[in-house]
């Protein structure tokens, strides 16, 4: 994208005309990474990002991302930790005709 990614962050696509950050990359819950356009409701997996954003076909593609990997390890991309999250819970008692 000629830019440092930065997970999670959002930006203007560049698969479209987009005046305002409506796109991100994230990882997904299977460390798959995806760009997802929000403005029309389209996730692309990476390599169907790098196929549409250079109209390449998978082989094509599949090349691009090699040759840029370079790219990557001097710091094109920033890969922010997941967040550990907490819960706590506590009882409490339930009031006659109430459900939680």
């Amino acid at each position: 994208m000629g830019q440092k990614i930065v997970l999670g962050k959002l930006y203007k696509s560049p698969l479209r005309e987009d005046k305002n950050p409506t796109a991100a990359f994230f990882y997904s819950e299977r460390e798959t990474l995806y760009f997802n356009d929000f403005g029309i409701a389209k996730m692309y997996s990476v390599i169907d990002f790098v196929k549409a954003k250079f109209n390449l076909n998978y082989e094509q593609a599949l090349s691009k991302m090699i040759a840029d990997i370079p790219l990557m390890k001097d710091g094109a991309v920033e890969i922010r930790p997941k967040e550990d999250v907490q819960y706590s819970f506590t009882s409490s008692p339930l009031e006659e005709g109430m459900y939680y």
